[in-house]
């Protein structure tokens, strides 16, 4: 049986390959502009992307009971821009690994750009896509944004559908990858179940990152293979960081698969990671029953496998309550479970009616993954709640013209560098746009007369940012930075005590003056209407005093502050808030004038008496 099985895919690679070679040598013929479903792609997919180098080999795996077509040729097409289309080369044709599964070795060309791909099949007879199934990057980052999206549950009456909302945060904050740990949809039936995961893929292909995708309780398990991966079980590295998923539900428990633990065990034996992170759906930890039935300490396998970070998906946040014993007793002082709260607007077991999600930010060997959230009535791992980080186009931002501005706006309290925004210009030579507030990233061509235009923007917590991208000389002109240095010229320790009014208004008092100093680095003299915040919040500017010269005392006017060229000035600041907390914050100088308002930022160690 075997020789046979082997003979017949012999005969199928050869009648592979002189189908192939015969397409090369007659006259190309164009494809029809049809997507078919001639192969099941197992290998890359949108639910286990590739995150290769450029010039880096993969393996494309791929299932047809039959290679009757007249040519397979493999390309990548930028995400966001559909002009952007790099053939890879195969590296061999076809070959069969067994009768109906074949695997090719691609390579993409070296000067490959980098940015998320689908994976375009030319068939000949018609074309099959995989949204998000390749990311290409020059490096593996040491410094990077990772997302985890949790329980869903579209269906139930109070998630009808999913949220746009989290397409546009989780792409303005430009995450490497995005992890999702399974329930999507609610009460799954096998008949309904691929057109379930057909809709989660469409969904998370607006997003601009490659997706790694768990099966949930709520999701149907039969048509997982078909749709997502071949298996259910995965691993993926990026640089020296291991992620490996498990399955783990409440219809699959893991302590019941010695299989899976076993394959689990012998990963992490093998494994010369930084830190690995375990990855399920199921988060009451029964892989540490799994181990423990097999004859294995967990805390001495995870420390072997570097496993820090035990990542699940849950209805909400974790407190530090719940199977806090049971990391206790296993001894895993030194990894960190972490759940994230559902990832829609399913209220169902005890979710908050909004959208959340986690943002990992990981440098090296740290690793922060719980936003910093004052409003938190208790102890949790709080996860970002949606609405709160938000973009305003004031044009079109369509290609239609030369200029477009943008104003991000962050109402948390926790910072972000390196977003990304997009705009679409009109012109055609990508040396003509320039940028204001922000770095350009990337240039891509739409077409003869529109350029797309990838941007890095640091993002403050509590504060907007305002950008413009511009083909006309003209305009840069008058969007230029004002010549003024801003330095902060006291300490930054701020001691803030309560304090109440007459009338019962409670505020709080620093016990401190912050003084800023402006200097105007011109031969011109400068009028500038400074502006400076804490917390979001606005503080009071006190008379200043120029340095060097004369006291001034009319303070400062309605019209602004006058600068005279090459001089100092210093602003003194009393802060007085109605709320803030101990920690870490920024104090944040704009001015009223600058086209942009573009911001200085200052790190500050506040203290509130009586926290």
């Amino acid at each position: 049986m075997r020789i046979r099985c082997f003979a017949l895919a012999v005969f199928l690679l050869l009648a592979a390959c002189l189908s192939l070679h015969a397409t090369e040598t007659q006259p190309a013929k164009t494809t029809p502009d049809i997507q078919i479903e001639k192969l099941t792609i197992l290998e890359p997919t949108q639910g286990r992307a590739k995150i290769i180098k450029p010039a880096e080999s993969f393996y494309f795996m791929f299932r047809a009971d039959k290679l009757d077509v007249p040519k397979i040729e493999v390309s990548l097409v930028n995400a966001l821009c559909e002009q952007e289309k790099i053939q890879l080369v195969a590296v061999a044709p076809p070959v069969a690994m067994q009768v109906n599964h074949w695997v090719m070795l691609l390579k993409a060309p070296e000067l490959t750009p980098n940015g998320v791909y689908d994976l375009v099949i030319d068939l000949g007879i018609g074309y099959q896509r995989v949204p998000r199934a390749i990311k290409v990057v020059d490096k593996f980052k040491k410094q990077f944004r990772f997302v985890h999206l949790s329980n869903m549950n579209i269906g139930d009456p109070t998630a009808p559908d999913f949220d746009g909302r989290l397409i546009n945060e989780i792409n303005l904050l430009d995450p490497e990858f995005i992890i999702a740990t399974g329930d999507f949809t609610e009460n799954t039936q096998p008949k309904n179940g691929p057109q379930n995961w057909q809709a989660v893929k469409k969904f998370l292909g607006r997003f601009n990152a490659p997706c790694y995708i768990l099966c949930g309780d709520q999701d149907d398990p039969a048509s997982f293979s078909p749709q997502i991966a071949p298996g259910f079980v995965g691993a993926f590295d990026y640089g020296p960081y291991h992620f490996f998923f498990l399955m783990d539900t409440s219809f699959h428990p893991i302590e019941q698969d010695q299989l899976q633990i076993k394959a689990l065990v012998n990963d992490l034996a093998n494994r010369q990671s930084l830190m690995t992170f375990l990855v399920a759906n199921r988060d009451d930890l029964g892989l540490l029953d799994g181990l423990k039935s097999i004859g294995k300490d967990p805390a001495e396998v995870f420390n072997n496998g570097k496993v820090r970070y035990l990542l699940f998906g849950g209805s909400t946040d974790w407190d530090y309550k719940e199977y806090a014993d049971k990391l206790s007793a296993a001894k895993l002082n030194n990894v960190a479970y972490i759940r994230t709260g559902q990832s829609s607007t399913c209220m169902k077991n005890g979710g908050p009616g909004f959208s959340r999600y986690r943002v990992f930010d990981v440098s090296e060997s740290e690793v922060k993954y719980i936003y910093p959230d004052d409003q938190a009535a208790t102890r949790s791992q709080s996860s970002i709640p949606t609405g709160s980080i938000r973009f305003f186009n004031l044009g079109p931002n369509d290609g239609t013209r030369k200029t477009e501005r943008l104003t991000l706006l962050n109402t948390l309290n926790q910072s972000f560098p390196d977003c990304r925004v997009v705009f679409r210009l009109a012109g055609s030579d990508p040396k003509s746009v320039k940028i204001a507030n922000a770095r350009i990233n990337q240039i891509l061509v739409i077409n003869a007369h529109q350029l797309m235009v990838l941007a890095n923007v640091a993002l403050p917590e509590k504060s907007s940012v305002q950008i413009l991208a511009t083909t006309d000389p003209a305009v840069e002109a008058q969007f230029q930075k004002l010549p003024v240095q801003v330095k902060i010229s006291s300490s930054t320790k701020i001691n803030f005590k309560p304090v109440e009014t007459p009338t019962g208004l409670k505020f709080l008092a620093a016990g401190e003056t912050v003084e800023l100093t402006l200097l105007n680095t011109s031969n011109q003299g400068l009028k500038v209407n400074p502006q400076v915040t804490l917390d979001g919040q606005a503080l009071i500017i006190q008379n200043p005093s120029l340095t060097q010269t004369k006291q001034v005392t009319a303070g400062v006017s309605e019209d602004g502050v006058d600068l005279p060229p090459g001089k100092a000035i210093k602003l003194s600041i009393k802060p007085v808030l109605r709320f803030i907390k101990s920690g870490k914050r920024l104090i944040e100088v704009y001015f009223l004038n600058d086209p942009l308002q573009r911001l200085t930022v200052f790190p500050v160690q506040v203290t509130v008496a009586g926290e």
